[in-house]
């Protein structure tokens, strides 16, 4: 027991749309939930990567490099609608095609 908790959890599963599958159990430990949810994330940031009106994204350090900025500049420029972040998996990413326009004429 690590930190006072248990180290099998019990997930109650209920599917809205589907009856048949309500009331089933789940039972992990806590190392196959984290892996799982690992996976799961990182299925969603690649998803998500892709959907992304097939533009190619780049990382906020990237974009820092490129601008010649840092990053409390991109902070400022997303507060105040200059150049929206996509956010994935809680970290933000940059539109390539915005870095360029800001790069040719500065402004977006």
């Amino acid at each position: 027991m690590a930190h006072g908790y248990s180290t099998v959890f019990t997930i109650f599963m209920f599917d809205f749309f589907d009856k048949k599958q309500a009331g089933q159990f789940i039972v992990a430990d806590v190392d196959t939930l984290r892996s799982a949810f690992r996976l799961w994330a990182a299925e969603e940031r690649a998803a998500l990567k892709k959907k992304e009106m097939g533009d190619a994204l780049i990382s906020s350090d990237a974009a820092c490099k490129r601008l010649g900025k840092k990053k409390c500049t991109l902070w400022r420029w997303e507060k105040n609608g200059y150049l929206i972040p996509v956010k994935v998996g809680g970290l933000n990413y940059y539109r390539l095609a915005d870095i360029e326009k800001i790069e040719k004429g500065g402004v977006k």
